[in-house]
């Protein structure tokens, strides 16, 4: 069993992290515990009903379930400090600790043998990663985190609200917020510079109209959007998360956002490094395990 016992950021970071978790149980016939993704689980029809957040999908657990995945939450993640602190490692429980700015690879022959000889391998950390496997199992994955009918059809709306009267919809992923702060505001931008990358964005296809889904995770003054095509978009973050994935094309910071929406819906996506960044054509990929998180 493969345990997730510890949030290492927010929602889609997380999603990620149990996503690799994922791939590396159909590889070595194992299943995935992930109770710390309880507080984004009830966005999505297979974990809404399961505080422990299991792989492959189960049954609704008694009310006592709820009790589990807190203590596996709690002391689990306590557990995970004191297996390698104290060198306790055994076939019974394993950690494998690893930094935020380090990586994992969980199809390494070594992590792949922790796999199948220990009983609970706790997973402490994000990047932890098994490309080949992810792309391998990439529909399993999309299939496991579909969302809940009631956000489906919230994320339809707006993207096709945002369709009317445009031939190319792009997804406009303005992250503020908590970009002020993070790596001390390196891809924070201003929503005029985001304007400026629409306008852009919009010269890239000759003859065609361009519309554009705006999805923040910030107030947006509409003067700034002057002379533009564009909705806003729902508001709830999985609902914005998932009418990203139905756009033509996306734009945004490096972000798991809109990586994940990216790679959920095959939707290119530009990557904003700069905030006068050029676009030009080459720059828009689907998402995959060849391209980095950061």
């Amino acid at each position: 069993m493969i345990v997730i016992a510890r949030k290492w950021g927010l929602m889609c970071n997380q999603i990620f992290t149990m996503a690799h978790a994922m791939a590396a149980a159909l590889e070595c016939g194992t299943s995935v515990l992930n109770p710390a993704f309880k507080d984004y689980s009830m966005n999505f029809i297979h974990l809404k009903d399961d505080p422990l957040c299991r792989f492959p999908a189960r049954n609704p657990l008694p009310v006592l379930s709820t009790w589990a995945a807190g203590l596996f939450r709690t002391p689990g993640a306590y557990v995970s400090d004191l297996i390698p602190r104290y060198h306790l490692s055994t076939r019974v429980a394993r950690t494998i600790p690893v930094g935020w700015h380090d990586e994992c690879r969980l199809d390494s022959e070594q992590t792949r043998g922790y796999i199948s000889r220990t009983w609970i391998l706790i997973l402490d950390g994000w990047q932890f990663k098994a490309p080949t496997w992810f792309e391998k199992h990439s529909e399993a994955i999309r299939g496991f985190f579909a969302p809940l009918p009631e956000l489906e059809a919230r994320a339809a709306a707006a993207t096709s609200r945002a369709r009317d009267g445009c031939d190319v919809l792009v997804g406009m992923h303005i992250r503020q917020g908590d970009y002020k702060q993070h790596l001390d505001g390196k891809y924070f931008y201003e929503t005029s510079a985001y304007a400026r990358l629409m306008r852009k964005a919009s010269m890239l296809f000759a003859g065609k109209k361009v519309g554009f889904l705006v999805c923040s995770n910030a107030k947006q003054d509409a003067a700034e959007f002057q002379g533009l095509h564009w909705s806003i978009g729902d508001g709830q973050m999985v609902a914005d998360l998932y009418s990203l994935a139905k756009c033509d094309y996306i734009i945004g910071p490096p972000s798991t956002f809109s990586q994940w929406a990216s790679f959920y819906g095959k939707v290119p996506l530009c990557i904003v490094r700069e905030s006068n960044q050029t676009l030009s054509a080459d720059q828009f990929r689907i998402f995959d395990t060849t391209m980095s998180h950061v």
